[in-house]
């Protein structure tokens, strides 16, 4: 059950919000149809997605994690969207790209390797989906991804 499997994955984080006062809000769609995914796949999505928000979220602020049917496109929607710093518009276009880092003063040795967007996108692709990123610089950031719940494609 994708529901379960988002959510899941979002609580496992709930004690590093709590530390941080950070509003942990985890909503899924109940009755949501059967889908072919790979579980642990998933999972590194939606974890990379929501300590990538906690991350740039300032204490106090609020992580907000959807899931969703879209019974026309025949997927999932998973969203994950934050109250932090936001991403600007020169760094938007790279986020999903290999050792980019939006905040340059990160590095390996102060977190991140540069690789957890990449390897979300290619997770959502294998499984035939696509990843999507909106943001005002300053405030806030969500990233989509819509899952087919036909699930990974044949030629992964």
């Amino acid at each position: 059950d994708i529901s379960e499997l988002v959510s899941d994955a979002a609580e496992a984080f709930r004690p590093r919000a709590v530390d941080r006062s950070i509003a942990l809000e985890v909503t899924v769609s109940v009755g949501m149809p059967s889908a072919r995914l790979d579980p642990t796949r998933i999972r590194q999505v939606v974890s990379n997605l929501v300590e990538n928000a906690i991350t740039h979220t300032p204490d106090g602020g609020c992580v907000v994690v959807d899931v969703s049917p879209v019974t026309h496109a025949g997927a999932a929607i998973i969203s994950v969207s934050d109250t932090g710093t936001g991403i600007s518009p020169e760094d938007l276009p790279h986020v999903f790209d290999r050792f980019y880092r939006v905040d340059p003063s990160r590095n390996r040795g102060t977190g991140g390797a540069g690789l957890g967007l990449t390897i979300v996108k290619r997770l959502v692709e294998v499984h035939g989906g696509q990843v999507d990123v909106s943001s005002v610089f300053g405030s806030e950031t969500t990233f989509t991804a819509q899952i087919p719940f036909s699930g990974p494609r044949s030629d992964a």
